[in-house]
């Protein structure tokens, strides 16, 4: 469920940009809901990629009912609908996905997606996008790789940070009804507290700059960061060529 409320459209304001380092912003343009299923009409804009112009994608996002399993499903379908025109400065794009995520364990998720998606625009009114095939292949493996990489990494964060919250909220009640004249002294003071929400605020600061790093660079020439774990180091090397062994092994499946 953390997994899936982290990728809801009305919480992507806040997550999307720690998975997706193009991702600008959405809309949405309205919702339904029949027998459990839900559907959403959004638009999605993305950066400037490269030296490429700026994308836009207008889909229908869908939240089914679980699986008997307990896996749940979700997906999305580019539309077309006269309510969401084309818009000057953005290319319109394509993309298809659905999303299956089955619960493990209590703190594991198995996550599978399977996408297709297309830069330019080609529907036979579009504008085109110039975008190569070639660079769409070489680069979308390891794009999608990283994302998922991403993904785990903030979900991580968010939960060390919620525990952290409901330690702190448990030893406040804690306090509110010890006897005054014995009021426990917790580890968690407040140089503490400012200690933590300086690690936090670093942390968060290099991952910005590492992923503006990630952003400007080149498809042929993605640098290996300090911090990255190995799996991300394998996609780095699949998305510079440097192994082809390495680009038959890696599935669209990441345990988180």
């Amino acid at each position: 469920k953390h997994c899936w409320d982290f990728l809801l459209l009305d919480n992507w304001e806040k997550n999307m940009h720690k998975i997706d380092p193009f991702y600008d912003s959405v809309k949405i343009f309205g919702s339904y809901t029949k027998r459990g299923v839900e559907m959403v009409l959004a638009r999605k804009q993305m950066k400037k990629l490269l030296t490429f112009g700026k994308r836009d994608f207008v889909f229908v996002s869908v939240s089914d009912l679980p699986l008997d399993d307990g896996t749940w499903v979700s997906g999305s379908v580019s539309v077309v609908t006269p309510a969401i025109p084309r818009v000057n400065g953005y290319t319109r794009g394509y993309q298809d996905s659905i999303a299956f995520y089955k619960p493990l364990s209590k703190d594991k998720t198995e996550v599978t997606i399977v996408c297709r998606i297309d830069l330019n625009d080609s529907a036979a009114d579009g504008s085109g996008g110039n975008i190569p095939m070639w660079l769409y292949i070489k680069t979308v493996g390891a794009t999608g790789a990283r994302s998922i990489i991403s993904l785990r990494r903030a979900l991580e964060e968010e939960q060390e940070v919620l525990e952290l919250e409901d330690k702190l909220e448990h030893e406040k009640e804690g306090m509110r009804f010890s006897v005054p004249r014995q009021i426990p002294v917790f580890p968690h003071d407040e140089d503490y507290i400012h200690e933590r929400q300086r690690e936090w605020r670093d942390r968060k600061e290099k991952q910005e700059r590492d992923e503006e790093r990630m952003r400007f660079s080149l498809p042929w020439q993605v640098p290996v960061l300090p911090h990255d774990d190995d799996e991300t180091k394998q996609a780095r090397k699949v998305r510079g060529g440097e192994n082809e062994e390495i680009k038959k092994s890696i599935l669209p499946r990441v345990i988180l």
